[in-house]
Order: structure tokens, then C-alpha cells, then sequence
């Protein structure tokens, strides 16, 4: 649960980038609808689909913190 809902958060933060700093709103929409379909189409059950999603809305804004923002902070 937690390895989907961390992959989901992985492409959570790049919309959250793509949203955030690039404006780049096709990119941001495809990559929310990959980071919330990851834990709902390879999750086993329920269960594990709502805590996946869990993990997924607080992984993203931490990996944008941790990764998006100091890269931004760097290039600019």
C-alpha cells in the first residue's frame, strides 16, 4: 500500500510541478489522472485502494517540497 500510494505520489508532485511552476496544464492533468489511477488499478482491494490514495495525497506534496522546490530554487 505504501509503495503504490509513494509511486502515485511520485506523479502527484509532477503535477503539482507541471501546475505550479511550468503552467504546463495538459501535462499536470495527465500526470493527476496517473497518480490517482496507480493506486485504484493495481491495488487488490478496497483496503488497500483508500489507504493507497492516502499515502498518494501526502506523498506528493512532501516530494514537491523535497525535490521540486529546491530544484527550482537552484535553476532560477
Amino acid at each position: 500500500m505504501i509503495g503504490l500510494g509513494a509511486l502515485g505520489g511520485l506523479f502527484g508532485s509532477e503535477a503539482m510541478h507541471a501546475w505550479l511552476s511550468s503552467h504546463y496544464w495538459g501535462q499536470g492533468l495527465a500526470c493527476a489522472a496517473v497518480a490517482v489511477a496507480v493506486p485504484l488499478l493495481m491495488a487488490r482491494d478496497m483496503r488497500e485502494r483508500w489507504w493507497s490514495l492516502d499515502v498518494m495525497a501526502v506523498a506528493s506534496p512532501v516530494a514537491y517540497g523535497l525535490v521540486y522546490l529546491p530544484l527550482d530554487r537552484i535553476s532560477a
